[in-house]
């Protein structure tokens, strides 16, 4: 297993950011894998379930389930979402900073059979593309009004 986390500041109060966040329509806005979501029908909620439509290695569906959701003083939404052989965690952590949020996106990564292999391969990718996910955040909730 390997851990990837990135962070970044955006200027605006963390009740603001965690509702955009975790409202599951904003996620293709910013997490430019994601091409398209069905959200749980109830809602945000523990044991929730939501499938993504990833353009990763062609175009496949993900189910993420949320096992772990705080809304208080530490805001947090976590999921898995077990792919391919792949078994990701995908912890969203929002703190105040200053007058604005401190965003962490954080990937878990266990890997299962050849994929173990690819180890090596997939940390940098995984790092890459989870900071340019938390940039497309910051850029997304500082333009969009």
């Amino acid at each position: 297993m390997f851990r990837i986390e990135s962070s970044t500041e955006i200027s605006k109060p963390v009740e603001e950011v965690y509702s955009y966040v975790s409202d599951p329509m904003n996620e293709p806005r910013w997490h430019d894998d994601v091409v398209e979501v069905v959200p749980p029908p109830e809602g945000i909620r523990e044991g929730g379930r939501m499938t993504w439509t990833l353009a990763f290695m062609g175009r496949r569906n993900m189910e993420l389930e949320i096992e772990n959701l705080v809304t208080n003083q530490e805001e947090r939404l976590q999921a898995q979402a077990p792919m391919m052989g792949m078994k990701p965690t995908i912890t969203y952590l929002f703190a105040p900073s200053g007058t604005g949020t401190k965003f962490t996106r954080r990937v878990d990564m266990e890997l299962e059979g050849a994929w173990k292999m690819m180890r090596p391969m997939m940390t940098p990718m995984v790092k890459r593309k989870n900071a340019g996910f938390v940039n497309n955040l910051k850029t997304a909730m500082e333009t969009e009004s």
